[in-house]
C-alpha cells in the first residue's frame, strides 16, 4: 500500500514539476498569439487628402494630358521628395523614368488632388509577354446550359385576360349587349363556322377579328340591321382552353391544358422544362395533325426575342429533339454556359459568338477528346473561329498577354499623386522619387507596403495552424487527475484564444524595414499600396496594462516607464511578456532595443500550463503565423 503511494506521489510531482517548468513556455506563446490578434498599430489615418500643387510649378503634357511635375526646386517649402540612399532625387533634369502617373482624367479624380510630378517611361513593354495557361474550364457538368433558365421558375396558370391582338377562333366565350332603340343580351361561344346567335338578329360573324375590334365589328353588323337607333357593347369574356401533348426529353411528359395565346414555352415549363441532361434547346417541333408546322429554336428568343408568336391549337404535340453537341465556354466570357451547337464539327466562331469574350481575352484553350484520347490546343482567337470543336468541348478565354503596367495605389503622409501607373518591374525605391511629401508630418523611415495577394496567404496559413492546435488540443492525455484538470482549464483558455484568432482578417502588410532601420528595395505588383505614416511624438501602450493609450515620446522613458505612465500592469501583465512593434509593423523582441516615436508597447497576457505537448503546437502555430507576415528582407 506504501508503495503504490509512493508512486502515486511521484506522479504528483512530476505534474507539479512540468507545470513549474513549462508554464512560462505557453505563457509566452499565448503572449505572441495575443500580439497577432491585437488591432495594427495606429499609423497615418485620415491624412490621405493630397492638396494642390503649387502654383507656377511647370507643366508636362503626357499623351495628351497636362500634369504638373512636382520638384525639388519648387516654389513651396513644405514640399519635397523622399530622399533615399543611393537615388537620384526628381527634378526638371532628371531623365524620364519608369513612373507614369495616374492622370486625374483617368482615375475620374479631381484634377487638383490628382495632379502631381509626371514623367514619361522609357522602358517600352518591358515586363510583358504570354502569361502562364490556365486550367481548362470547369467540368461541363458543372456548367448551366444555354437556356435552362427559362424553366427555372413555375410557370403560373394561364393568363385568361383578353389581347388586343388576339385573333378570336371557335370555342371563344364572346358577351355582346345591345341597348338603345332594342335591346338584347347574349354570352355565346363562337361556334365551328366563327359566329354567335344573338336573339333578334340571328347570327353576328366574329371568328377571325381581334379582341380589339370585335364591338366595332359588331355595331356594324347590327346597326344594318335595325332602324332604331341602337348600341352595341362586345367583349371578348375568354380565349378558349386547350389541350396539348407535350413529349421528348422533357422532365415529364404529358397533357396539359392552357390557353390559346400561352406560348411553346408555357407548356414546356408545365413539363418541367427540356431536360438539361438529354434535350435540345434547339430542336423543338410542333407537330399538327401528324405533320411538323412550326420549328423552334430556344437560342432565337433567348438572343434575338424572336420565335415565340406560333399560335397552338387544341391537340397540337411539342416534340422536344435530343441534345446535340454541347461546348462549354469559360474564363473571360461574359457568357459562362454550355452551348448547343447543331453542327457536329461546328468552328469556333459559333462559340465566339455566343459567349461573347471579354476584351481582355485574346487567347483560348481547347481541351476535350480526339479519337479517344485526351485533346488539347491553345491558339488565338482568329484561330478559334476555323477550329472545328466537337462535343464535350471545354474552351477557356484567357488573356495571353500580361499588362506592361501596374497601378499602385499612395495612403499616408503624402502630397501627391494618389495613384501611379508604373512598369511592371519598378521597384519601390524608384516610385518613392516621384512621392512629394512634408518632412515634418511624414515618417518616411517606417514606410510599408499592404499586398492584396499576402492577406489571403496568411490567412490561409493561420487557418491551417489553428486546426493542427486544435486537435492536439482535443487529443491531449494527462496521467493524474490533478493534471487532467489543470489541462481542461488551460484547454477553456486556448480555446477562446484559437476563436478568436480564427476571426483574424490578415491586412497582407509587406514589411521593408529591418531592424537596423534599413530599407529593402522590393519588384513593386499591381494592387500594392506604400503606405507612408505620419510622423508621431506618442508611444502607445496596449495590452495588459490599467490605463491603454498614447503617452508622450521620451528619450530617456523605458518600458516600464511607459507601462507606468499607463497605469501600471493588470493581474495578467507581467515584465517579460513585453512586445515593441514599430510603426512600420516590424515585430522587435529584443528587451534591449530602443524605443522610437511611433513605437507601440504591447503587454501580453501571462498564462500558465503544464500540458508540453499543447505548449509545441502552440509554440509551432505562433512561429506559422509570425512567418505569415512577410518580410522584404526575407524574400
Amino acid at each position: 500500500m506504501a508503495k503504490h503511494s509512493a508512486a502515486d506521489q511521484w506522479r504528483r510531482d512530476w505534474g507539479a514539476s512540468m507545470t513549474f517548468r513549462l508554464k512560462h513556455k505557453l505563457g509566452l506563446a499565448l503572449c505572441l498569439l495575443a500580439v497577432l490578434l491585437l488591432p495594427a498599430p495606429v499609423l497615418a489615418q485620415n491624412v490621405f487628402a493630397s492638396p494642390a500643387p503649387p502654383t507656377g510649378a511647370p507643366s508636362l503634357s503626357l499623351n495628351g494630358l497636362s500634369q504638373t511635375e512636382g520638384q525639388n526646386t519648387s516654389t513651396s517649402n513644405s514640399k519635397t521628395f523622399i530622399p533615399l540612399p543611393g537615388s537620384t532625387p526628381a527634378s526638371a533634369s532628371t531623365p524620364p523614368s519608369l513612373v507614369t502617373p495616374q492622370s486625374a482624367a483617368a482615375a475620374g479624380q479631381n484634377p487638383q488632388a490628382a495632379s502631381g510630378p509626371v514623367t514619361t517611361p522609357v522602358l517600352g513593354n518591358a515586363g510583358s509577354g504570354a502569361s502562364t495557361v490556365t486550367a481548362a474550364a470547369s467540368a461541363t457538368t458543372t456548367l448551366m446550359p444555354f437556356g435552362a433558365s427559362l424553366f427555372t421558375t413555375t410557370t403560373p396558370p394561364s393568363n385568361m385576360a383578353p389581347n388586343p391582338d388576339y385573333v378570336i377562333q371557335p370555342g371563344d366565350s364572346v358577351s355582346i349587349e345591345i341597348y338603345g332603340g332594342e335591346t338584347s343580351q347574349v354570352n355565346a361561344t363562337v361556334d365551328s363556322a366563327g359566329n354567335v346567335f344573338l336573339p333578334g338578329f340571328g347570327p353576328v360573324k366574329v371568328g377571325g377579328v381581334t379582341a380589339g375590334n370585335l364591338q366595332s365589328t359588331v355595331q356594324n353588323q347590327v346597326a344594318n340591321a335595325f332602324t332604331a337607333n341602337v348600341k352595341v357593347y362586345a367583349v371578348l369574356e375568354n380565349e378558349s382552353a386547350i389541350s396539348v401533348f407535350v413529349t421528348g426529353p422533357v422532365k415529364a411528359p404529358g397533357q396539359y391544358l392552357g390557353s390559346s395565346t400561352d406560348s411553346v414555352i408555357d407548356f414546356l415549363s408545365r413539363a418541367g422544362g427540356v431536360d438539361p441532361a438529354r434535350g435540345s434547346y434547339r430542336d423543338i417541333r410542333v407537330i399538327r395533325n401528324g405533320s411538323v408546322v412550326q420549328h423552334i429554336d430556344l437560342y432565337d428568343f433567348l438572343i434575338s426575342g424572336q420565335g415565340m408568336s406560333f399560335p397552338l391549337r387544341m391537340g397540337d404535340t411539342i416534340l422536344v429533339g435530343s441534345q446535340e453537341p454541347m461546348v462549354a465556354a469559360g474564363g473571360s466570357v461574359r457568357n459562362n454556359y454550355l452551348f448547343e451547337l447543331p453542327d457536329p464539327a461546328a468552328a469556333g466562331s459559333s462559340i465566339i459568338t455566343l459567349a461573347q469574350p471579354l476584351p481582355s481575352a485574346t487567347n483560348a484553350l481547347i481541351a476535350g477528346t480526339r479519337n479517344g484520347q485526351p485533346f488539347s490546343q491553345y491558339v488565338t482567337l482568329n484561330q478559334l473561329a476555323q477550329t472545328p470543336l466537337y462535343d464535350q468541348d471545354q474552351v477557356t478565354f484567357v488573356a495571353g498577354e500580361t499588362a506592361p503596367t501596374i497601378t499602385v495605389q499612395v495612403q499616408g503622409s503624402f502630397l501627391a499623386p494618389t495613384a501611379l501607373v508604373v512598369s511592371r518591374d519598378t521597384m519601390l525605391k524608384q516610385v518613392l522619387n516621384y512621392i512629394s511629401v512634408n518632412p515634418a508630418d511624414a515618417d518616411v523611415k517606417s514606410i510599408y507596403i499592404i499586398r492584396p495577394g499576402l492577406a489571403q496567404q496568411q490567412y490561409q496559413s493561420i487557418q491551417a495552424a489553428l486546426d493542427r492546435l486544435q486537435k492536439a488540443l482535443f487529443y491531449a492525455t494527462s496521467i493524474t487527475t490533478s493534471e487532467a484538470q489543470i489541462r481542461a482549464s488551460e484547454a477553456t483558455q486556448i480555446q477562446t484564444y484559437i476563436n478568436d484568432a480564427r476571426t483574424i482578417q490578415p491586412d497582407g502588410i509587406l514589411v521593408v524595414d529591418d531592424v537596423n532601420n534599413v530599407m529593402t528595395d522590393v519588384r513593386l505588383e499591381d494592387g500594392d499600396t506604400i503606405v507612408i505614416p505620419e510622423s508621431s511624438d506618442t508611444v502607445m501602450v496596449a495590452g495588459e496594462v490599467q490605463q491603454p493609450g498614447a503617452i508622450p515620446f521620451n528619450p530617456q522613458a523605458t518600458r516600464i516607464n511607459y507601462i507606468d505612465q499607463a497605469g501600471g500592469f493588470t493581474e495578467r501583465g507581467k515584465p517579460g511578456n513585453i512586445i515593441l512593434r514599430r510603426a512600420s509593423g516590424l515585430l522587435v523582441l529584443d528587451p534591449n532595443a530602443p524605443i522610437m516615436p511611433g513605437d507601440e508597447i504591447i503587454v501580453m497576457p501571462f498564462v500558465e500550463s503544464g500540458a508540453f505537448e499543447i505548449t509545441q503546437d502552440l509554440v509551432g502555430l505562433i512561429y506559422q503565423m509570425a512567418a505569415a507576415t512577410y518580410y522584404a528582407g526575407k524574400l
